[in-house]
């Protein structure tokens, strides 16, 4: 019986295949491409002011680094002298704010940032977040893959995270270690996790996983790396630094209900809701029953102990659509699983609608910026439900992935192991 267009264009999607996929993946790369171009053209005309060539979040890390290292860290979060010292960078331009919402276990990481002038430190922040974010990409997806190292370049959040100057790369490349560290070496995947505490928002379905998985040993160590870099930060900054990052929490809540951060750059099912024309208490009913069903079936993918990648793919996405607090950079989280999608695809055979919600997944991040703000149509939230949906039916109905597994990290591995890995190379 001949397949039905719908059978063929979107259950199986039979002509994405190889070839169209690795054009796909140029014409993305060729889009990122002009847009930095582009940004760097309108800055040397003047269209943008400062050092840097897309004016962007990260003043608000260089700023809080210069506050800290001159002897007055809780001034980051106090939005009157950390604005002042914004301005400064800028040669007293008339910039927007850049609130700095992040605990100061993240001042930790941005201390060093204002030993370098502005556009300095911001490139090589990008360079230096990039790497480990790409490294994580690469070995999550299939090395039978030869265009794996164009689809590494070529997701759009990519982009997103570079012109915003934000820390996705960051926050992507301690999710993915720990998830690929989480069956081999468990303790030390509860060493990556627990510097998510940096930023707690997208850690907020992980001790619930951990818990129903029962990673036990993970669960703990995760508890305690996160405390003991609390403890650190209290010690460098004091406990005036933390009084004044509670005390900034107001000014945080503020930006979901009084849209302080425009709707359309927000990736929340919270921030849809508002962008649709819903008021504050229906988008907070909406994103309460995302999270409860996101939470739901992540404890349900748990406790059918599929491979961990599986449940890390499905954790993934369940915290995309649990926090009200996910902006667009944020989306290079998006990237884990649909890796994952890939590599188990490509090893087990891709089930019905897993190609186009890959697909989905890859190209929402191009265009949710100008669906939102001149469309007001939410693209985030309804896709990554989409990817969520066939990464819950495979981890609940899990196919053997032993072969489709990342190798593992081998700086990791015992001496005896690197070596016989060497020898058989050879």
């Amino acid at each position: 019986m001949k397949p039905s267009w719908w059978d063929s264009a979107l259950r199986d999607a039979t002509w994405l295949d190889r070839a169209r996929a690795m054009r796909y993946s140029i014409v993305l790369l060729l889009v990122a491409v002009a847009f930095a171009l582009s940004a760097l053209i309108v800055h040397g005309r003047g269209g943008m002011s400062g050092p840097d060539p897309f004016n962007n979040d990260f003043v608000s890390f260089w700023s809080a680094s210069r506050l800290a290292l001159d002897g007055t860290p809780e001034l980051a979060y106090v939005p009157k002298a950390h604005g002042a010292v914004e301005r400064l960078a800028y040669g007293e331009a008339a910039i927007p704010y850049y609130a700095f919402f992040y605990p100061p276990v993240f001042l930790m990481i941005c201390l060093p940032l204002a030993l370098l002038p502005l556009g300095a430190s911001c490139w090589l922040w990008l360079l230096a977040t990039a790497a480990p974010y790409l490294a994580a990409l690469w070995r999550l997806l299939p090395p039978s893959i030869g265009w794996r190292r164009v689809l590494c370049f070529t997701f759009p959040a990519i982009g997103l995270n570079a012109a915003y100057g934000q820390n996705g790369y960051l926050s992507a490349a301690v999710m993915a270690a720990g998830l690929m560290l989480l069956r081999e070496r468990p303790l030390v995947a509860g060493l990556a996790f627990g510097c998510l505490v940096f930023k707690p928002q997208l850690a907020i379905l992980l001790p619930l996983a951990l818990a129903a998985g029962g990673y036990w040993r993970t669960f703990f160590v995760t508890a305690a790396t996160a405390a003991l870099l609390m403890l650190v930060s209290l010690a460098l900054f004091g406990w005036q630094t933390w009084e004044a990052f509670f005390a900034n929490s107001a000014l945080a809540q503020r930006v979901l209900t009084d849209d302080l951060v425009s709707s359309w750059k927000m990736a929340s099912v919270y921030a849809g809701v508002k962008l649709l024309g819903g008021g504050a208490g229906l988008a907070a009913s909406a994103q309460a029953i995302a999270a409860a069903v996101a939470a739901g079936f992540v404890v349900r993918v748990a406790r059918a102990r599929p491979d961990p990648l599986d449940l890390g793919a499905v954790l993934v996405a369940a915290t995309l659509l649990t926090t009200p607090f996910v902006l667009v950079y944020d989306l290079t989280l998006l990237a884990i699983p649909l890796a994952l999608l890939i590599r188990s695809g490509s090893t087990t055979g891709f089930r019905p609608y897993e190609k186009i919600a890959i697909l989905a997944g890859c190209v929402a991040p191009m265009l949710m910026l100008p669906a939102g703000e001149y469309l007001h149509l939410p693209l985030a939230p309804p896709v990554v439900a989409i990817v969520y949906a066939v990464l819950v039916r495979r981890g609940l109905q899990p196919a053997p992935l032993s072969e489709s597994r990342p190798a593992p990290l081998r700086f990791l591995e015992p001496r005896a192991d690197r070596g016989a890995t060497a020898a058989g190379a050879v």
